[in-house]
């Protein structure tokens, strides 16, 4: 405890009465972390990540449905434009440095330099490039992969994660929309869905599924239909889900958030599967027709 303390304090240069804000899941590493600030006499203030969005200040009297709250004072926050056809931030869209305006969807981004803004990935250079980029006027920015938009009142709203979203036959389909109706249907313990691609709409929603357990294939079959109805119902054809894939746990990280890489190396390896069974069919069929003509 106190050798993590003397880090804090002679390393990272932390002092009394300094005020830090740390955003990690509830581990013990964190409630060592906790400790050590408070042996250095700095104010510490523990978030959950899941619930507090990184940068914004929920508070209840400004409380807006569907709002993650306005941004933390003395912060710079910006919405800019996001290339959904590349994935990538939209460098060439006009104004690009300006933000766009109100209501507008794009990625939501901070400086750098804000007091909240994290240093770097630990010993993950790459990482840590990826997300801090600098714009057209010079300033470095934090793209957080959250696409979202302000209000006329600086409330933040988000959409959802960048790699949440599916572009299919030119049409926006989000996977945590997807998710909010399959995880509210009786029969299904979790679900992650992830955007594949699609010859006829570039990309198509697949579900990994985790059903209760003790289902019979028939049972998890009729969860399969009740997925489809409930889907188109409550959003549209676009977002139900093209293939149904079972899963004994969906691979999550600490912060609970599906490990989308993970599950596309999972579906890559459903796909290679399937080439080799319907090979398997072919030459099968090819066997028994030459043993039918001798």
């Amino acid at each position: 405890m106190m050798m993590f303390a003397y880090i804090l304090k002679e390393k990272l240069g932390l002092r009394k009465n300094d005020f830090v804000v740390f955003s990690v899941p509830s581990t013990p590493e964190a409630i060592y972390l906790f400790f050590a600030l408070n042996v250095i006499g700095a104010i510490s203030r523990p978030i959950d990540p899941i619930s507090s969005p990184n940068g914004v200040l929920t508070n209840p009297s400004a409380y807006q449905e569907g709002s993650v709250g306005v941004i933390l004072p003395g912060n710079s926050m910006g919405i800019f434009a996001y290339d959904e056809e590349n994935e990538c931030a939209d460098f060439d869209a006009i104004d690009y440095e300006k933000g766009l305006m109100y209501y507008q969807v794009g990625e939501i981004c901070y400086k750098k330099d804000n007091a909240n803004i994290f240093w770097e990935y630990y010993n993950n250079k790459k990482a840590t490039d990826e997300v801090f980029l600098m714009h057209p006027d010079g300033t470095v920015w934090y793209h957080t992969g959250d696409l979202g938009y302000l209000d006329v009142d600086g409330r933040t709203f988000c959409s959802g994660r960048k790699n949440g979203l599916i572009i299919s036959d030119g049409h926006k389909v989000w996977s945590p929309k997807i998710e909010n109706v399959i995880k509210n249907i009786n029969g299904v313990m979790d679900c992650s869905v992830i955007g594949v691609p699609d010859e006829e709409r570039k990309e198509v929603p697949v579900v990994f599924l985790k059903y209760v357990e003790g289902l019979s294939e028939t049972e998890k079959y009729q969860i399969q239909e009740v997925i489809q109805e409930q889907v188109l119902f409550t959003l549209d054809s676009y977002h139900v889900p093209n293939r149904y894939l079972e899963l004994p746990e969906i691979p999550r990280n600490l912060m609970l958030k599906a490990k989308i890489a993970e599950l596309n190396k999972l579906y890559d390896d459903y796909l290679e599967k399937e080439v080799e069974n319907v090979k398997k069919l072919k030459l099968d069929r090819v066997l028994k027709e030459n043993l039918h003509k001798k």
